[in-house]
């Protein structure tokens, strides 16, 4: 028997040369098969209409009992449990949906009417939550969601998913919501949308007051943020006084569970709701309250050796700082407050002054960049060279040149961040009538920020300090 005889005889030559020939079904550029995407939808479909087929009456008796079933009792809704492995494919299914070719796959043959039906029909939560995540992540894709937003019926039925008492479920439709807000060109049919569905801003006010999932809170504090950015029609709804006092709530809520990242959507909102001067009357009649979660939130990262860890946070700061200025009148100022809590005014000076170090290091930072990138520049003029150095040194100039914008953008916020916190304090150090080393400190501080900036600090300066 020869060699060849003593193993398996190769592939054909095509098939090694040709993925697409081990998979003929495959979507796009994936190994993900459209037959079983197919397969997934039919037993999706299969399983909502599987739900409908009510058993007969065991007896007439057991007929009679259940018409005559009380009204509290008739009024529940049946909930059923999902199919273990039809829930396993689905799962996959979504996590596949995340793809840009799937996603396109799916929506090209009309996947969204499909999972619209699921959720009209479905009593199974689970499968519910699935069938908008798949949404979700489909919506992901702006195209996608610019194209699924013009169907009016899927935004409302999505809209009054909202009411469910599943909170996973809500999640998802509160994601969705999010993708589709932020999309500059869908978000239109969805705002018309929140206006025509009275109980919308109702709804999400609930959701606020009374949710103890963190993952919740933070995305309807999300939605609630660019609603806001988008519209100012929503200013006086979301400025009403049982709606800040259920983001307020919301708020307590994280801050209890310690979820500061999260806390930080609160401070984005509030400070949106401070610049329109028609809810600064509400938003005082929870002035202690706010106060009090902002002292919690600074003193929180002054515990942490980065004070100021990120760019996201930065901003954040900068909203509550700037909120409790415009919140902070002359009553209040004369409450004593600041006399009384010594440990602020402390977490004040430690947060000044991390500031100013961070902008003195972006800014070294950005001197040395454009030093290097000048230096580099005088090279190449001296004379040619050869063609591969060429192209490493034009691919590390774009580079240097995206990470020039980066310090500048931060270090931009950073100033702003400092002109928000000095000005709070520029505020609050006149009404301070007990002097100590505290005060000193803050003021020390502030002499720092004035030298450091002759911008929008040096404007704050009151004649009083």
């Amino acid at each position: 028997m020869t060699e060849e005889c003593d193993r398996n005889p190769s592939p054909p030559k095509e098939l090694l040369e040709s993925s697409d020939d081990l998979v003929p079904d495959k979507i796009g550029e994936t190994v993900f098969s459209k037959h079983w995407v197919f397969q997934c939808l039919i037993h999706v479909i299969q399983a909502v209409e599987k739900e409908d087929e009510k058993p007969e009456a065991s007896s007439e008796k057991e007929q009679n009992e259940t018409n005559n079933s009380g009204k509290e009792e008739g009024d529940k809704t049946e909930v059923l449990e999902l199919n273990k492995e039809l829930e396993e494919e689905l799962c996959t299914l979504w996590d596949m949906s995340a793809n840009n070719d799937v996603a396109h796959f799916l929506h090209e043959f009309k996947a969204s009417n499909i999972f619209l039906g699921v959720i009209e029909k479905t009593k199974a939560p689970r499968l519910a939550e699935i069938a908008v995540g798949i949404l979700g992540n489909m919506m992901f894709f702006n195209d996608i969601c610019e194209d699924v937003s013009k169907n009016e019926e899927l935004v409302k039925v999505l809209l009054l998913l909202l009411n469910s008492s599943d909170s996973p479920t809500l999640v998802q439709v509160v994601r969705l919501v999010h993708v589709c807000v932020v999309n500059k060109k869908a978000r239109r049919t969805w705002l018309n949308s929140f206006k025509e569905i009275g109980s919308f801003v109702k709804t999400l006010q609930f959701i606020l007051g009374n949710s103890l999932n963190v993952d919740l809170l933070k995305g309807t504090l999300q939605v609630v943020y660019y609603i806001l950015h988008a519209s100012e029609d929503f200013s006086l709804q979301f400025g009403s006084s049982e709606f800040v006092t259920a983001i307020t709530a919301a708020a307590e809520q994280l801050r209890l569970k310690e979820a500061f990242e999260a806390l930080d959507e609160y401070w984005h909102v509030i400070h949106l709701l401070s610049l329109n001067e028609d809810n600064l009357k509400i938003l005082g009649e929870c002035f202690h309250s706010i106060y009090k979660l902002l002292h919690v939130y600074v003193s929180k990262l002054c515990d942490n050796e980065d004070v100021v860890p990120s760019y996201e946070r930065i901003g954040a700061l900068t909203g509550g700082f700037a909120t409790l200025v415009a919140l902070l009148t002359p009553e209040r100022l004369d409450e004593e407050l600041f006399d009384r809590d010594r440990d602020f005014l402390s977490c004040l000076k430690t947060m000044l002054k991390s500031v100013q170090k961070k902008i003195l290091v972006y800014k070294k930072q950005t001197l040395h960049e454009e030093s290097e990138s000048r230096a580099m520049s005088q090279k190449d003029s001296e004379g040619d060279i050869n063609e591969n150095v060429k192209e490493s040194k034009n691919t590390k100039n774009s580079s240097n040149e995206k990470t020039d914008a980066q310090s500048t953008d931060i270090t931009s916020s950073l100033e702003i961040l400092e002109d928000s916190l000095s000005h709070l304090c520029f505020i609050i150090i006149p009404s301070i009538k007990q002097e100590d080393e505290v005060k000193k400190a803050l003021l020390e501080a502030l002499k720092d920020c004035r030298k450091s900036s002759q911008g929008a600090c040096s404007k704050n300066l009151s004649p009083s300090v």
